[in-house]
């Protein structure tokens, strides 16, 4: 990303331009930014239900991490008869459980569009 004003690299989260000193988001997009929070108990029954389907990332904004996701711990047609099958359903459970633990200890602490992740809303 670059600022509007110089053309000079900015990172996602800055607010001002580092050399020109520019504002880069608007007044208006600043103050509703503030206000949305996004709930980790939202996030941890998401992640509880369909961790191994990406369901708490796709809720994030993360839209291709939630398709790898899928695509590497999802069952789909599991035959449990095949020593494949188990180990596929056993790396699957790994990665929910890994999932969970990390959620309750603040793996996303943003969401994709920078909004804070939190327990509770932070008192004004």
């Amino acid at each position: 990303m670059n600022c509007k004003n110089c053309g000079a690299p900015v990172l996602k989260n800055d607010q001002v331009c580092k050399k020109c000193g520019a504002t880069l988001i608007e007044a208006a997009e600043a103050y509703a930014a503030g206000d949305i929070t996004r709930s980790r108990f939202t996030l941890l029954f998401k992640a509880w239900l369909g961790s191994w389907r990406g369901a708490h990332l796709k809720w994030l904004g993360y839209e291709e991490k939630a398709a790898a996701v899928k695509e590497k711990y999802g069952w789909g047609v599991v035959s449990m008869l095949t020593p494949a099958g188990w180990l596929r359903m056993f790396i699957s459970i790994c990665y929910h459980v890994v999932e969970q633990v990390s959620i309750i200890f603040g793996k996303y602490r943003t969401d994709a569009d920078g909004h804070p992740v939190r327990y509770f809303k932070k008192k004004e």
